[in-house]
C-alpha cells in the first residue's frame, strides 16, 4: 500500500474541490482546509509532473504500450468504477477506447504536485466511429464529437513509476454527447 500525507489529502480534496464546485460558490465549501501556499517543486515531483504528462501524450498518439513501462508491474488502478491490478490489463484498457473514438486524445489543463501525487484535470476529445454499449443500450455511432472532462490521481512508488491511479471522467457528458442531448462544436 502507498502511504499519502496529509498535506498530499489536502492538496487533493482541494483539487477535487476545484473540480466539482461551481466558482460562483459565495462561502468556502470546506472553510476548515489548510490553506496551502505555492512552494517550488522538488526534482521527484518535477519528475513525476513529467511522467503524467507523458502519460497522456502516450495515449494521445495511441502508442500505449509506451504507458507501460511508466506504471509499476502491480498497479492498483480504480477507473470510473472497475478496479483491477496490473501493468498489462492496464495497457490492454487504455487503448479500447479507439475501438470508439478512433481520433481520441487526451488534452491536460492543469497539474499539480506534493510529493509522491499528481493531480491532473484534462479534456478527451474525439469523434465516435463505432457503437458504444451503456447500462441503457448501444448507442450507434454517428460521428459525435466528445469533449468529457476528467481528473486523475496518480501515486508514484519509490522508483518513480504510477503505483496507484484513480481515473474519474464525466461520464454523464459523455452519454449525453453521443446520444446527441448535448453537441460539441
Amino acid at each position: 500500500m502507498v502511504k499519502i500525507s496529509r498535506k498530499t489529502l489536502s492538496v487533493l480534496t482541494l483539487a477535487f474541490t476545484a473540480y466539482a464546485v461551481p466558482a460562483f460558490a459565495a462561502e468556502p465549501v470546506y472553510p476548515n482546509l489548510p490553506v496551502l501556499k505555492a512552494h517550488q517543486y522538488s526534482a521527484t515531483e518535477q519528475a513525476n509532473l513529467k511522467t503524467t504528462a507523458a502519460f497522456h501524450q502516450n495515449f494521445s498518439a495511441h502508442n500505449f504500450e509506451k504507458n507501460g513501462p511508466l506504471v509499476a508491474k502491480n498497479i492498483h488502478v480504480r477507473s470510473n468504477g472497475v478496479e483491477f491490478f496490473g501493468r498489462d490489463k492496464f495497457v490492454d484498457r487504455i487503448g479500447r477506447f479507439t475501438n470508439y473514438f478512433p481520433d481520441v486524445a487526451i488534452n491536460d489543463f492543469a497539474s499539480y504536485a506534493d510529493g509522491n501525487t499528481t493531480v491532473v484535470r484534462f479534456v478527451i476529445t474525439g469523434t465516435q466511429k463505432g457503437d458504444f454499449s451503456t447500462p441503457d443500450g448501444v448507442v450507434k455511432a454517428k460521428g459525435q464529437k466528445i469533449k468529457v472532462e476528467g481528473i486523475e490521481i496518480f501515486t508514484f512508488d519509490d522508483a518513480g513509476q504510477v503505483a496507484d491511479l484513480v481515473t474519474v471522467e464525466r461520464g454523464d457528458q459523455l452519454i449525453a454527447q453521443i446520444t446527441g442531448r448535448e453537441v460539441v462544436q
